[in-house]
């Protein structure tokens, strides 16, 4: 008989017992977790939200430093809140049972564990709070946090990712009240210390600064995320904000251009050193808020040729509006199939044409010819350079992108399917007549956007983006075709379910994407989307598989590959993980 046996338990037996106590703790903690977002649901007053906003403010105090972001992370620790201490020390005894970390970590984890959302239960809480009006509660639950990550300086501090502390409380107060609350605000923004996540303060500053204007309560928000809260994209959004808005008017009209002027200097010379580097800041705020120079303006005056090129570049930018208004009007399929016949020709003007040997066109030549005038282009050659660089003209803001988003985001609105298949064909015959590389701007080829709308419109389509894929003669990467087939595919695989055919709707454009779309990073792609689960998809399907490959492995010969690229992407498409 085994000495060790008799009156002492196995230590798979004793391993048994701890982890049927360990599942009756976690139904236990799950549980506490389901009755506290009971008490979220069935709250009343602002008192009982007090008491929930002020046990979320201790709790989330207890946020551990994550040194990859120089600061804060709460999330990871969510779960923790709802374990009580025998819960735990079961947890410690499982794992120190067990022989090494990977099984100490399988044994306390299980697939059917209950999921502890964390973004839930904060929607739950701040939603509460604003449909029950508890705006002077959420303001004392944001200054206490704001005053909390200010103490601790430990950089930022972050509920999850990209989602800084205090940031339902600061939205819902601001969105409610910002003469009130606007100042809190930039409080709030002060917090983000080493970088302003985008995704959520930056997302909701876009969203939130054009629906509420330029006024004195937006001004310090509008200067804090042009100084202090800049950091990747504030300098862009203030750009847009003075496009869309009267930003400069209303610095002049309100007495505040010196003042803020100076807070951007003083901004800036915090930052740098360089005085050359300071006044090339200083002169590009000038230009964005096309503030006139007093000298510039004394010497526009004294030539003749500089104030005529400036009334022409005024006129051009005109032009440019009244066209993208006029696109805008068009409110009816009809009238866009009319529209989209004209931008074939306009597309193909010979201004466009920028090479006979071979022929390449680019719209975006043809663009500027159409938008900045002959005149434009006489008077600029006629003047001496040094004087225009002195003078600094504001050139007309028209941007080829905008219109050409402009165009086929409003054939999109109008469900002008018919018009893009139509105006998609003719454009792939002439590319196959031709063999012509065409290209509206950068990467983006003729067709390119039609193709796109089309495809993820409805499956039918994808045959005709395939014939599109196979007319064009360059398969372009980067803001190209290649990124193009990569967001089908995302939109193919996200909403399977809700798309005819399924994802296997999209097959023709995977083959085409490892035969004729090749371009530079197919494979690339590919093994992308194999991280995505595709792997297991294919795996799941057989018969496609073996369909795609003979299908590839004939198409690759017919295009000349060699025996050697065609067993290695036939493997990569059998084997990719």
């Amino acid at each position: 008989m085994n000495e060790n046996s008799g009156s002492h338990p196995r230590a798979d037996e004793t391993l048994e017992v701890l982890l049927e106590q360990l599942a009756e703790k976690k139904q236990e903690a799950s549980a506490a977790y389901l009755q506290l977002l009971e008490r979220i649901e069935q709250a009343e007053t602002h008192e009982q939200m007090a008491v929930l906003l002020d046990e979320w403010l201790h709790e989330s105090h207890h946020a551990v430093i994550d040194p990859e972001i120089r600061g804060l992370m709460y999330w990871e620790r969510f779960e923790e809140w709802f374990k009580t201490e025998e819960h735990k020390a079961l947890e410690a005894a499982i794992e120190g049972d067990a022989s090494d970390p990977v099984s100490r970590f399988d044994i306390c984890q299980d697939d059917d564990d209950f999921d502890f959302d964390f973004d839930a239960y904060l929607d739950a809480l701040f939603d509460k709070a604003v449909s029950l009006q508890c705006w002077e509660l959420l303001a004392s639950y944001l200054r206490q946090q704001i005053q909390w990550v200010r103490d601790i300086k430990q950089g930022d501090a972050l509920y999850a990712e990209e989602l800084p502390y205090g940031n339902y409380a600061a939205e819902a107060l601001l969105r409610h009240d910002i003469t009130k609350y606007g100042a809190l605000y930039v409080e709030f923004l002060s917090t983000c210390q080493d970088a302003v996540p985008e995704e959520t303060v930056g997302e909701f500053l876009r969203e939130i600064i054009p629906e509420l204007g330029i006024t004195s309560a937006t001004y310090p928000i509008i200067l804090a995320r042009l100084t202090f809260a800049s950091d990747q994209h504030g300098w862009d959004d203030f750009g847009d904000w003075c496009e869309a808005l009267p930003i400069r008017d209303w610095l002049y009209e309100n007495n505040q251009m010196d003042a803020f002027l100076a807070a951007y200097q003083a901004y800036v010379e915090r930052d740098q050193s360089d005085p050359d580097e300071i006044q090339e800041q200083l002169a590009e705020i000038r230009d964005v808020l096309a503030i006139e120079d007093a000298v510039q303006k004394e010497l526009l005056n004294e030539h003749d040729q500089a104030q005529r090129l400036q009334q022409c570049y005024v006129q051009r930018e005109a032009c440019y509006q009244q066209e993208l208004s006029r696109i805008s009007g068009i409110d009816t399929p009809e009238a866009m199939g009319a529209e989209l016949v004209r931008w074939l020709e306009e597309v193909r003007h010979p201004d466009a044409m920028v090479s006979e040997d071979p022929v390449r066109f680019d719209y975006e030549h043809r663009f500027d010819q159409r938008f900045m005038g002959r005149e434009i282009r006489e008077l600029v050659r006629a003047m001496d350079e040094d004087l225009l660089e002195q003078l600094n003209l504001k050139k007309p803001k028209i941007y080829c992108s905008a219109l050409l988003y402009s165009l086929f985001e409003q054939a999109k609105t109008l469900q002008a399917w018919d018009a893009l298949e139509n105006y998609l064909k003719a454009q792939i015959d002439w590319l196959k007549l031709h063999e012509i590389q065409a290209f509206y701007l950068d990467e983006l080829p003729y067709g390119h956007y039609a193709a796109g709308l089309l495809a993820e419109a409805h499956p039918r389509y994808i045959p005709l983006y395939v014939e599109y894929l196979k007319a064009l003669p360059l398969i372009t990467e980067y803001e190209g075709t290649g990124e193009q087939i990569d967001q089908l595919f995302h939109h193919y695989w996200d909403n399977q379910d809700q798309i005819e055919g399924g994802f296997a709707a999209f097959l023709p454009v995977l083959k085409t994407r490892l035969t004729f779309a090749r371009g530079d990073l197919w494979e690339e792609s590919f093994c992308d989307w194999c991280e995505t689960a595709l792997r297991r998809w294919l795996d799941d399907h057989p018969a496609h598989v073996k369909t795609l490959g003979e299908q590839i492995q004939a198409e690759l010969a017919d295009l000349d590959y060699d025996e050697e690229d065609i067993e290695n992407t036939v493997h990569l498409l059998m084997n990719a993980d």
